[in-house]
């Protein structure tokens, strides 16, 4: 059984060089949008931490050790 197919293997043709091409271009943007999501939500969730009241829970006192000693 033989298929056809693009020679998108090698980079030696143009069509692979294309496609690689491509390929990077794709990834290169995703990863820049995935970046830039992240860094919003990491603003958003700082703004939100700074917003809530002060006996509030906090994830940086809570990992704390307590250096209360119980009597």
């Amino acid at each position: 059984m033989c298929c056809d197919r693009f020679n998108t293997s090698s980079e030696e043709s143009l069509p692979g060089k294309c496609f690689v091409e491509f390929i990077a271009q794709s990834l290169h943007m995703r990863i820049e949008y995935l970046l830039r999501k992240m860094n919003e939500m990491f603003k958003f969730a700082n703004k939100f931490l700074e917003e809530l009241p002060s006996k509030a829970f906090r994830p940086q006192n809570y990992f704390k050790k307590n250096t209360r000693k119980s009597a």
